[in-house]
């Protein structure tokens, strides 16, 4: 996150798509809330790339 902040005000924009490879099969979030428990402050969403559920392996 500190990440896709970081590069927003680098490049003066406001317009950043996060994506996430995932290695291995798993259960994830797909997205990110933080907040308390009257307001979100931050909202984080992003593209998902998971490599674990490829359809098989090469020999």
């Amino acid at each position: 996150m500190l990440y896709c902040l970081y590069l927003a005000d680098m490049f003066k924009t406001g317009r950043i798509v996060p994506v996430v490879v995932f290695l291995r099969r798993s259960c994830y979030a797909t997205e990110l809330k933080l907040g308390s428990e009257y307001r979100t402050y931050l909202n984080f969403a992003y593209i998902a790339c998971d490599l674990g559920r490829g359809r098989g392996r090469a020999s």
